[in-house]
């Protein structure tokens, strides 16, 4: 999606019982950039999704998405991440 010659980068998640948080970020979206918006969005989504202990969170397997940064974020706040082919 283009906006004012730039690139706008949405970030968003959902579950069975509905949606969760949708973010939206101006220019081009890097891994540091992933752990922020993790931060700030993605606990606030498991709440409101109400998903209780057994959740599992599946993502696209982009390269920004699976570095080491984002990884590290992902196992100190105890996400189960479903392993997958891209």
């Amino acid at each position: 999606m283009k906006h004012r010659g730039g690139s706008i980068m949405m970030w968003g998640c959902f579950a069975a019982g509905g949606t969760g948080a949708l973010h939206k970020k101006d220019g081009i979206m890097r891994k540091e950039n992933d752990v922020d918006t993790l931060k700030q969005h993605f606990k606030t989504s498991v709440r409101k999704l109400i998903l209780g202990p057994k959740w599992v969170f599946q993502m696209d397997n982009d390269p920004k998405h699976t570095s080491k940064v984002v990884a590290k974020w992902l196992k100190d706040n105890k996400v189960k991440v479903l392993e997958w082919l891209s």
